[in-house]
């Protein structure tokens, strides 16, 4: 009969179950010594390290104060930009210096390709167009359709 070959991810498995018994049973006797019970149930044991890390974290909660970030400087914005825009020439490859906006143009085709409000804010957009050149067209047919010169 041959002997079954243990291959790594048996043997990684098997690393961790022994890893999360030995924690397990020293879970337990920190239990039994902190608190001073001996012997607890498998279950007794858990629900007694459950209120105890209940009580652990609402304590945490209520002493860690809470703190609204703070406005960023404007010449840390300046900073953040620059990096961003030097970051971007440098994926982009030394042709992309020579492109205006091209940081622009990129952080706007990632933002027109994953957010969703993007593609609907461009046709709210497109509608306005065409409903302001509607509008135009009207007022210049009820008024003749002379255009007045752009220096008066």
């Amino acid at each position: 009969m041959p002997t079954p070959r243990v291959g790594a991810n048996r043997g990684f498995v098997d690393d961790v179950v022994i890893g999360l018994m030995l924690l397990n049973r020293a879970r337990r006797r920190a239990v039994e010594q902190v608190f001073g019970l001996t012997g607890l149930t498998r279950d007794e044991s858990i629900i007694i390290t459950l209120i105890a890390l209940a009580a652990v974290a609402r304590q945490t909660g209520e002493a860690a104060p809470v703190h609204k970030p703070a406005k960023p400087h404007p010449s840390n914005l300046m900073l953040a930009a620059g990096v961003v825009k030097e970051l971007g020439h440098q994926a982009g490859g030394a042709g992309s210096r020579d492109i205006p906006g091209f940081v622009g143009l990129i952080a706007f085709a990632l933002v027109w390709r994953y957010h969703p409000l993007a593609r609907g804010a461009a046709a709210a957009a497109r509608e306005s167009i065409h409903v302001a050149g509607a509008s135009e067209r009207r007022i210049r047919a009820a008024y003749g359709g002379v255009r007045s010169s752009p220096t008066g």
